[in-house]
């Protein structure tokens, strides 16, 4: 789900909130709310910051009056908001070797930081050097890497003529220093029919 899909959703929520007379319909939409904001976080982490504590005081609220006023001051803040959509990475395809997939199993403890990673790398409007430091030397040269944490990395590669990310692998940090003296792998050659 892009930025502008999300906006949309959290717009409807609230002119939904905006009419609501059921105190048990404001409370249901409100969790729908905030599971849009944990995706909205992502990518504009303001935005979602003030929308949340407006979300907040609504699920707290049991006037409608009040609940209302909340939702419409919601629905100002998001049609004053500009939605950003210039993104690092300019892709038209995202693929997965079966290496990275191996791994994902491996790493299944912890799947969600990976899944998270993987998203932040995609959608981060500007270089963030812990999801798009390149690789200068050794097997991964030529690469990019993405912290997942303090031990585990994301290696992938862009395709410029495809406007493709190649997942490649997912390997510890010890893996990744001991790939330094490793001679140079073309992985875009090795994941050409991906």
């Amino acid at each position: 789900m892009n930025q502008e899909e999300i906006i949309e959703q959290l717009r409807a929520n609230f002119i939904a909130l905006s009419k609501i007379q059921s105190l048990k319909d404001a409370y249901k939409i409100t969790g729908y709310v905030f599971n849009l904001l944990q995706k909205l976080e992502l990518l504009d982490k303001t935005l979602s910051e003030k929308l949340s504590s407006i979300t907040a005081n609504i699920s707290q609220s049991t006037d409608f009056s009040n609940i209302q006023d909340l939702a419409n001051s919601a629905l100002a803040l998001l049609a004053s908001s500009k939605i950003k959509q210039k993104r690092y990475l300019k892709l038209d395809n995202k693929v997965e070797s079966d290496d990275f997939i191996f791994s994902k199993e491996k790493y299944a403890n912890i799947r969600y930081l990976i899944d998270t990673t993987k998203e932040k790398l995609e959608v981060a409007e500007g270089y963030v050097p812990n999801l798009h430091r390149p690789i200068k030397r050794g097997k991964y040269a030529k690469c990019l890497h993405a912290h997942v944490n303090e031990n585990i990395r994301i290696m992938y590669i862009l395709d410029p003529e495809q406007k493709k990310l190649i997942y490649i692998d997912i390997i510890s940090k010890n893996d990744f220093e001991n790939s330094l003296n490793i001679k140079q792998i073309n992985w875009i050659e090795k994941y050409k029919e991906l």
